[in-house]
């Protein structure tokens, strides 16, 4: 009845899933029971092909490197869909391609680089994007709209690329 089972992306190693919503999600144990662990190791990559991807497990860690790549018309970002699965996640660096529009979640917590490379408008307006962790971090998103930014630096720099617009909110906690 616990929770068990655990994916793990080693460095070097690239999962490419078209898992969604309406298919099928990427890592579960059963219908109603979320994975120990999903690891996406520092140096591996997750290409993210599905319009909602979800992953339902306890323990999400993302340091290796994840791009959103839908052709689609929209792709959302990850999320889960049972209550003992982690909801919230912490990105690595990521990276936007492909055509679809790239609907941000409302918080969005990178640690690295966030940078789109091709493809469709990333729509964010709503969004609080948190730029954290002791890394340099390069965001570099064409004419970015948020909600709010929180910048948690202890160490490193941000270099923005292009024009930033906060809504409603800045808290800088560190840096």
């Amino acid at each position: 009845t616990e929770d068990f089972g655990e994916l793990r992306i080693a460095s070097g190693a690239t999962l490419v899933s078209e898992g969604s919503k309406d298919f099928a999600q990427i890592l579960r144990r059963t219908e109603s029971k979320p994975a120990s662990s999903f690891v996406l190791e520092e140096g591996a990559n997750l290409v993210l092909l599905g319009q909602e991807p979800v992953i339902d497990a306890v323990n999400v860690v993302l340091d290796g490197n994840v791009s959103y790549a839908s052709e689609d018309v929209s792709q959302q970002f990850l999320q889960s869909s049972l209550p003992a699965s982690q909801e919230d996640f912490v990105y690595n660096h990521l990276y936007l391609q492909g055509a679809a529009t790239k609907l941000l979640p409302a918080q969005v917590a990178v640690r690295g680089d966030f940078v789109v490379l091709s493809g469709g408008p990333v729509v964010a307006s709503g969004s609080r994007l948190e730029l954290i962790g002791p890394a340099d971090q390069e965001l570099d998103l064409p004419s970015l709209v948020v909600s709010g930014l929180l910048v948690d630096k202890l160490a490193g720099t941000v270099q923005v690329k292009n024009d930033l617009t906060i809504r409603d909110r800045l808290d800088q906690v560190s840096g």
